[in-house]
């Protein structure tokens, strides 16, 4: 784009300042990698509380990054 959008309205502004921000896009990428070792960490055969534990931690990085989604 030629011009960056930037809200007036300053609610609207404090979000669009954080999910801009550098320290959120960090966030963000250690979220990821996160997930993506919980993802890796699954296998045949595994106990139900790890296999409970691992659906915990997917329903809540699905969260996260749906919050991320409706922010952005």
């Amino acid at each position: 784009p030629l011009r960056r959008y930037i809200p007036k309205n300053p609610y609207q502004y404090k979000v669009w300042y954080v999910v801009n921000s550098t320290y959120f896009e960090y966030l963000m990428f250690t979220l990821i990698l996160l997930n993506t070792i919980c993802l890796a960490m699954q296998h045949h055969g595994q106990t139900k509380n790890f296999n409970d534990a691992m659906n915990i931690l997917n329903m809540l990085f699905t969260g996260l990054f749906t919050v991320e989604m409706i922010l952005k």
